[in-house]
This record gives structure tokens, C-alpha cells and sequence, in this order.
């Protein structure tokens, strides 16, 4: 309904740690490349393309001591989806 509305898509920042054993802002790894934490990112991509989403997924890791790791890594699992 509103996916040619929405130019991007923020990802980043998805932690390590389960909702069940810690809240999402107390997490050992803040900085978690996109894909590897807890939220389902691969489930959220697949549901904006199913709804029509042409827009651009950005990443962000500002703050991460390994950014450029972080960001390569997350590239390469958006691209893989």
C-alpha cells in the first residue's frame, strides 16, 4: 500500500543478544552486521518486495570499531537475499 511512498529503508544496529534473555538495549554487540542479530531481516525484505518496495535499503553502523567489516558484511548478506 505505501511501498512507492517509502524511498529507504534504514538497517542497522540489530544486536546479538534474544529479546528473551536481554532487553534490546542493554546487548553485547551493539554494532552486529545486518543479519546476524536477532531480527528477522531477511523476513522483513522478502515482506517489503512482496508489497512492491523499489526503494533502497541503507546500511548504517556509526560507532562501530570494525565498520567497514560491519558494513561489507552486511552488504553481502542483503545482496545474497
Amino acid at each position: 500500500m505505501f511501498a512507492s511512498r517509502i524511498p529507504f529503508s534504514q538497517l542497522s544496529k540489530n544486536g546479538s543478544s534474544p529479546p528473551s534473555e536481554k532487553p534490546f538495549y542493554i546487548i553485547p554487540d551493539p554494532f552486529a552486521p545486518v543479519g546476524a542479530g536477532v531480527v528477522p531481516v531477511a523476513r522483513i525484505v522478502s515482506a517489503a518486495r512482496d508489497a512492491d518496495y523499489g526503494g533502497w535499503f541503507a546500511i548504517e553502523h556509526f560507532g562501530a570499531t570494525n565498520m567497514l567489516e560491519c558494513v561489507e558484511a552486511s552488504a553481502s548478506f542483503l545482496r545474497a537475499l
